[in-house]
């Protein structure tokens, strides 16, 4: 990969023990697209980005969040909250993250109480003329990988050459504005959630220079690389 690699997320599948509630909320509720469904799975539209939700007897939760358009945060936040209730930090339902993020974002959960984040970031730069929409979603811009060494899981990565965005000892962003893996320690609480990661089923697919599948040793982690 050249200087120029842009992160994306392409796909990610994810485990749910409430399939059909969990199609309702996002289909229905969210009016976000669905791309294909079977007994077994449901997978929505995200943008550029498709996520897919398995039905399972495990019950699992998950962090992870979609880029919005520029300069929609706040008609993201009016229309989500006719819908669900949008989760508060010291009172705020806006958090504003600071550069290197230069983001602001609003969090919500689902009915499996995945953390989901709805983001707006300034360097994306990408606009909409049309009202706020589950269809104005623009891709999954992050998903939460929680292990016992961050630093463990960077080194897997490196043939991969993702950029760091964040590198701390318990945790780390890998990749860029456009797409990112936020790997923290297990014992660390999810942001907003304020509960700690579940060790759960994660199969994401990114893009590269050669296609491979990466399996992260002692967790049920995948990375599909797609060139």
């Amino acid at each position: 990969m050249d200087g120029g690699f842009r992160m994306e997320i392409k796909e990610v599948s994810l485990l749910t023990s409430k399939l059909e509630e969990m199609k309702r909320f996002y289909v229905e509720k969210l009016s976000i697209p669905l791309y294909i469904e079977n007994e077994q799975s449901f997978t929505l539209k995200i943008g550029n980005s498709k996520l897919e939700f398995v039905d399972s007897d495990e019950d699992s939760f998950y962090h992870f969040a979609f880029n919005i358009p520029n300069k929609k945060l706040m008609e993201a936040k009016n229309w989500l909250e006719e819908r669900t209730e949008i989760l508060t930090e010291d009172g705020e339902e806006i958090i504003h993250f600071p550069s290197p993020w230069d983001a602001k974002a609003i969090y919500f959960l689902d009915p499996s109480g995945n953390i989901v984040e709805l983001i707006e970031r300034e360097r994306l730069n990408q606009f909409i003329d049309e009202e706020f929409s589950g269809t104005s979603l623009l891709n999954i811009s992050e998903i939460g990988i929680p292990v016992d060494s961050p630093e463990e899981f960077k080194t897997l990565l490196n043939d991969l050459n993702i950029p760091v965005f964040r590198d701390f000892e318990q945790f780390k962003a890998l990749g860029d504005e456009n797409g990112l893996f936020i790997v923290v320690n297990k014992e660390r609480k999810w942001f907003m959630g304020n509960r700690a990661p579940v060790i759960s089923e994660i199969c994401v697919t990114i893009n590269g220079d050669n296609t491979k599948l990466i399996t992260i040793p002692n967790y049920p982690y995948k990375i599909k690389v797609e060139a």
